[in-house]
Formats: C-alpha cells, structure tokens, sequence
C-alpha cells in the first residue's frame, strides 16, 4: 500500500547551539527514495519557523500521515560553550504524536540515531528504527511493517514491547540513486528565518559516501561503511544546476568526509562544472593527500571560494596515536599550497590537546597556528 510519509527533521534545541541553518539532505534523500517507490513524502524541520511543537501538531493535521519518520541528525552540540543534549527533544516529539496522532506508526533514523540505535529505541518508544543510511530501509519497511524482521537494519518491537532488530543493514547502490529532490520542504520557511535571524541557509551537496581512512576518534567509517562509493561526476553537477535553477542556491557546501579522496574524482567534477559554466559558490573538506596549487586552482576556477582541512595533532607522535594517516610535512604543505593559490579561504582546524601531546608539541601547534594566520592574506 502506497503512503502519506511525514518526515520529521527533530529539534536541535535552543538557539544559539544549533545556530547554523542546515537543510535538511539526509531526509531529502529519505523522501526522493520513497517519492520513487510510489509514496507521498512531505517534510517537516523543527528547526526554523517558530514554536516547534505546534509546528509538528499543525504539519500533522494538514498531512494526515499514515506513517511519521524522525531523523536525529546529531546526539549532541560537542561544544563546551553551550552543551545541550539534542536527544532530550525526541520525548516531546513522541508526546505530540501520541496526542494527535494516535496509532499512526513512528520510525526512528538518521546518524545521530545509528551512533546509538539500541540505547535510543530502549529510551524512546518509537515503534521502529531504521539504523544507518535508510534510502532501501525505509522503503522495505514501509513495504513489510507487519514483518520488519525480514528488512535488514530494522528495529521493532513485539507485543511486550520489547526492542528486536533484524540485523546489519544493506548499503544502498549509493551510485544509483538519484539525487535529492529539495521541494518536499518549505523553502518560504528557510528564506524568513535567514531574513529574520541573518543566518545563510547551508545546502550540502554529497558528491562521495563512505570513508577508508582509519582516524581513532571519527565514526564516518561506521556511519556510511569503509568504501569510498562515488556518485557520477554528472549526475552530482545535475544536481548543483537543479539547485540553483529552481531554488536559486548561490551557495553550497560539499558534505563529503573529504572531498579529494579520490582526487580524480573531484578534479572531474571541478572540470564538469567549468564545462558547463556553472557560476555558484561552494565550499569543501579536503584530506592532505596531494594537495596541490594546480589542484586548489581548479578547484577555485569552478567556483570554491573556501577549503578547509580537519589536522587534529600537527606532530607525528599525536597523529599516530589518532591514527590519522598523514605527516607533519602534509599539513604544512597544504599551508603552503594553499598560499599560493590567490583569494582562495582556508581554515585549519586542531583538538587543543591530541592524545600523546607533548610540551613541544602544545608550543608547536601554538607556532603553527601564528604562521598560519601570518602567512593567509
């Protein structure tokens, strides 16, 4: 049977701890899949747009869905400025469901979820859980909701409401999919709350899914699996035409892991958008593997304005430890690549104090970070 999907995208809390604005990518793929499959999606961010509970109860008694989906995009705001655990705000979500929508199934998901799925379905009491990336899940459950355990990566409960899950998830063909529609979403309500508040709206464009490197403390690798899965160079430039044709984007953010891991991946799509004559902005995270000034120039000549390299420790003692495949060397040349590229923005970004560091390293990143700082423009 074919559905009326509500899509939830859950509240990140107060202001000023999720500040940014964040459309919603994850669940814009979640609703293209379903849209595919026949069912009518529609979503609903608790970000932007006021009071957010009556936002929910208004999106409910004008969608009547007949299943709710939830996405917890992150568990909490890792910023010791203003701690907020961002997983609180799914009770109230489940209260006001339970009170206008009655009996209407709830599925849990996103990576904040998929970080902790069984705490998460043990605390809260959603019907069902989708763990990990939920394109091919989400509409096998749909499909199956009196047997989800013959869908892989699904949690459900039984009538003593104890939690079961039906084992590790199949990876969607990432290269197949089409890319995400953005028009199951209120544009209206991003644009007021950029003019009310001065924030940019951040589109995220994913060009790669996946992660190979081994870094300690990242959980990307479990997130989106070890391969490194490509989409094709014309369908991910498809999708930035579509973008600024028929939302007018000016602006986007690349949401790889690293944007160059496959170097000549990210050269082809650089050369595709040159091709084409696509003027937009973006912006890109890039590892230290072969970061040229002819590369960062390409990169500049499609349109990114800004590059930035997540370093962590800057000696080799810290970045072993962290098992970050890369050297002292690495990061300072991509300082220095990155010089040499004119008006291109860069930012660096280092824990303050890495696992093994040592006196000398502290005085070093504090050195670093002053060269750094003198030597952009």
């Amino acid at each position: 049977a074919l559905m009326r999907v509500l899509l939830v995208q859950s509240y990140l809390g107060r202001k000023g701890v999720a500040d940014a604005l964040v459309f919603p990518i994850g669940l814009s793929c979640v609703a293209t899949a379903l849209h595919e499959a026949g069912h009518e999606p529609w979503i609903v961010d608790l970000n932007v747009g006021g009071d957010p509970w009556k936002r929910l109860e208004r999106a409910i008694g004008e969608y009547q869905p007949e299943v709710i989906g939830v996405s917890q995009r992150n568990i909490d705001s890792t910023t010791r400025k203003a701690p907020f655990i961002f997983h609180t705000q799914l009770r109230p979500i489940l209260d006001t469901i339970a009170r206008v929508a009655p009996g209407v199934p709830t599925v849990l998901g996103g990576p904040g979820f998929t970080q902790a799925a069984e705490q998460l379905m043990e605390r809260y009491p959603f019907d069902y859980g989708v763990k990990s990336e939920a394109e091919t899940a989400f509409v096998g459950l749909l499909a199956n909701l009196d047997s989800p355990k013959d869908v892989p990566g699904v949690f459900w409960r039984d009538e003593q409401g104890l939690v079961h899950f039906s084992g590790a998830p199949d990876l969607p063909e990432f290269e197949a999919l089409s890319f995400p529609r953005r028009d199951f979403v209120s544009w209206e309500d991003y644009r007021a709350e950029e003019a009310s508040r001065g924030l940019v709206v951040d589109i995220g464009v994913e060009s790669t899914r996946g992660c190979p490197r081994k870094c300690a403390y990242c959980n990307y690798p479990y997130l989106n699996g070890v391969k490194l899965r490509r989409k094709p160079v014309s369908v991910v430039v498809d999708e930035i035409e579509y973008l600024q044709n028929q939302f007018g984007v000016e602006h986007f953010t690349f949401t790889d892991s690293r944007f160059n891991l496959n170097r000549n991946h990210a050269s082809a799509i650089c050369e595709e958008l040159l091709r084409r004559d696509v003027r937009i902005r973006w912006t890109a995270w890039l590892g230290f593997r072969r970061v040229e000034p002819d590369f960062l120039g390409l990169m500049q000549d499609a349109g990114c304005e800004r590059v930035a390299f997540s370093a962590d420790g800057l000696l080799n003692p810290s970045l072993q430890r962290m098992r970050k495949e890369m050297s002292s060397a690495e990061i300072r040349n991509s300082v220095e690549s990155v010089r040499r590229v004119k008006g291109l923005k860069a930012s660096w970004s280092f824990f303050l104090t890495p696992p093994s560091t040592s006196h000398r390293e502290q005085l070093a990143m504090l050195g670093a970070y002053f060269a750094i700082q003198a030597s952009m423009p």
